[in-house]
């Protein structure tokens, strides 16, 4: 038999590095004495990490916040095994649920308004004890060794109890614990406490690790087995389901939870393994800009490829996008279309490093403005809106993954920009009232991210209908536009696919070039914004811009016009986002003056159109500045500002 002693006079043995240690580096300042009362007091939002809990103890913790989530972990799980887990699970349910009928009640309650949510883990968890506090303009960290009981915070036990009341620290922890919450936990619901039995045969069905299985069918296995990997938004097809969902590993094989179920009774053989050809997991783009890494799928991405691999890529990018001249179209309109599309894809390659943006202007009491969040693409039905989006995403990551408009829901879309990292997120195929419904509450949420901070969201992006007239005044300035008149003939559109070609052919090396480009000039970048005494902004889209245009003329010797270098007025100018509207009515003077009032004396332009909803359409777009009023068939506006806006000299009508 092997002997495990070892000496401490042994000849030392040499041990390999394989992983780096996360290491946290604090400094004491000082000691004070307090109680658990004074520790939790005054602030509205607590997420906690716990190993042991007193249930009297929780509430009067929970009666202090306004939102709360805990995660219950468990120093007895010394391994991932699904037996293990499973018992713990039970137990952690087994307590909630034997508490009395009106302690019971007010969890219930508070799940049901969605102000208090339990997690138990289904994995081993590190040991780590954390409480996270915050309110509107402050923030705790509360670690150590305390578990989330009386006898820890009454002082009635040794206990070590480290304290941390900065942004810094509660940014880095917050991160922590919901990479934690998504990888390694399942939520408790309302319906598992009240469907709970304290016969664990009886009530394994009922654990949330196999409530999650049954919706995912398969269950992971800690064994290594290569697999196809589809990056798939299909599975997340509501908020519960987005709650519950864990992004999945890959190179792993899965257990059949029908297979499953009926040998878990047996115990003994609870285990038996059926592959599956096709694994669908979520992508992932994390940006380490500590280290200057790109991490997609948790692999380091190369950010030097070669210079043939990326004029190949940057080859087909250009012929992708000249497609679009062959479109039908005024000249202006397909020129239009490509310098927004082009710019557009400026955006959204951009798009990993806006989240961190915005906090950092945020934290430095900056304008969070110039880092919009939000994009839509919208106008003729036939005008390859959806194949443009799915290109970039196959420059991006490789493949399309893509959300149903249906699934368009605020709360749906706050739980997957908890759960996707850095990959833009798109619906695809947006109807005007589901946008007009859904869109605006979502798009002026301008704290998200913020507070409690992600620094790795991912940006939103909508694909819609045509009858989608106008992007509503309240979130132009949120929300990147993209608006196209081209479109195809119905045949010539069932004939196009050219989403074929690039799937055979891209490589992803000139964006991982242009990731490269994007970090290397980063911090000088961002420098402006550290200045708290200055007003200054940064222009994230002349920086993305810039990139792409040097790197596509360092490779390629005929550059199309519309590659230039685009700033923030070239998307959200008034210009920009009056594009209809002003287009209207320059065409309509042109071709009937009659229409058109002017008021010389009164300074007042007034514009009749029989089209009701159209007239509202043009008010909608116009600025406030130009003090235009709609009064049933007629708008009018102030003339002389009307003259300069829409850049015509307008002179009564001879008739």
């Amino acid at each position: 038999m092997t002997n495990h002693n070892t000496s401490l006079f042994e000849e030392e043995e040499t041990f390999e590095t394989h992983n780096n240690l996360d290491i946290i580096k604090l400094e004491y300042k000082s000691n004070y004495l307090s109680n658990w009362h004074d520790l939790f007091d005054g602030y509205s939002t607590l997420y906690a990490i716990t190993f042991s809990s007193q249930t009297s103890f929780l509430i009067q913790i929970i009666k202090k916040f306004d939102y709360v989530e805990i995660i219950f972990g468990n120093e007895a799980v010394i391994s991932s095994d699904i037996e293990q887990i499973m018992a713990y699970q039970h137990r952690v349910i087994e307590e909630i649920s034997s508490q009395n009928s009106k302690t019971k009640e007010y969890f219930y309650s508070r799940i049901r308004e969605g102000s208090l949510k339990f997690y138990v883990a289904k994995k081993k968890l590190s040991h780590e004890k954390i409480y996270l506090l915050s309110n509107e303009t402050d923030y705790k960290v509360i670690t150590g060794s305390a578990n989330l009981s009386y006898n820890a915070f009454s002082g009635l036990q040794s206990e070590t109890i480290q304290v941390i009341e900065d942004i810094e620290g509660y940014s880095y922890f917050i991160n922590r614990y919901e990479n934690l919450k998504s990888t390694s936990t399942n939520e408790i619901t309302e319906k598992v406490i009240k469907t709970f039995n304290a016969n664990f045969v009886e009530n394994f069905e009922n654990t949330p690790f196999i409530e999650e299985a049954k919706v995912l069918k398969i269950i992971e296995k800690n064994q290594e087995n290569s697999k196809e990997v589809k990056f798939s938004f299909d599975i997340l097809k509501n908020a519960e389901l987005l709650k519950k969902y864990m992004p999945l590993e890959n190179k792993q094989p899965y257990i059949s939870v029908s297979t499953l179920i009926p040998h878990i009774k047996r115990v003994k053989n609870m285990f038996a393994t059926q592959n599956v050809d096709t694994i669908e997991q979520l992508p992932s783009l994390i940006i380490d800009m500590e280290n200057k890494h790109v991490y997609f799928q948790d692999n380091l991405l190369d950010l030097n490829p070669s210079k043939e691999e990326i004029k190949a890529d940057i080859e087909l990018f250009i012929q992708f996008l000249n497609g679009y001249k062959l479109f039908n179209g005024s000249q202006s309109d397909i020129e239009m279309t490509l310098e927004k599309y082009y710019s557009f894809a400026s955006w959204m390659f951009a798009s990993p490093f806006l989240s961190n943006l915005r906090f950092l202007a945020y934290k430095f009491n900056k304008k969070t403005d110039p880092f919009p969040m939000f994009g839509i693409i919208y106008g003729n039905s036939k005008a390859g809106k959806t194949s443009f989006l799915s290109s970039l995403l196959l420059f991006m990551i490789g493949d399309d993954p893509k959300l149903p408009a249906i699934e368009f829901k605020a709360t749906a879309i706050n739980h997957i920009r908890n759960t996707v990292k850095g990959i833009p997120i798109i619906y695809d195929d947006m109807v005007s009232a589901k946008f007009n419904i859904n869109a605006v509450p979502v798009i002026k949420n301008d704290m998200f991210g913020l507070n409690p901070p992600l620094t790795n969201y991912p940006v939103v992006v909508i694909s819609a209908n045509e009858d989608v007239k106008v992007v509503q005044p309240e979130i132009q300035r949120r929300i990147v536009t993209c608006r196209t008149n081209i479109g195809l003939d119905t045949t010539d559109a069932m004939k196009r696919n050219p989403l074929n070609l690039l799937r055979k052919k891209v490589s992803n090396a000139f964006y991982r070039a242009y990731l490269g480009k994007f970090i290397e000039g980063y911090d000088d970048f961002i420098n402006p914004l550290f200045d708290e005494n200055k007003d200054d902004y940064i222009d994230v889209f002349e920086y993305s811009s810039t990139i792409l245009k040097n790197l596509i003329a360092e490779h390629i010797d005929d550059v199309p016009e519309y590659i230039k270098v685009y700033a923030l007025d070239d998307y959200f100018s008034e210009k920009r986002t009056s594009l209809f509207a002003i287009k209207h009515i320059r065409e309509a003077y042109q071709n009937n003056k009659k229409n058109f009032e002017i008021d010389k004396k009164n300074n007042k332009l007034t514009y009749t159109n029989p089209d009701y909803h159209e007239l509202k359409r043009i008010k909608s777009e116009l600025p406030d500045s130009l003090g235009a009023k709609q009064m049933g068939q007629s708008l009018s506006m102030e003339l002389n500002k009307a003259k300069i806006f829409f850049e015509i000299d307008f002179k009564k009508s001879i008739f």
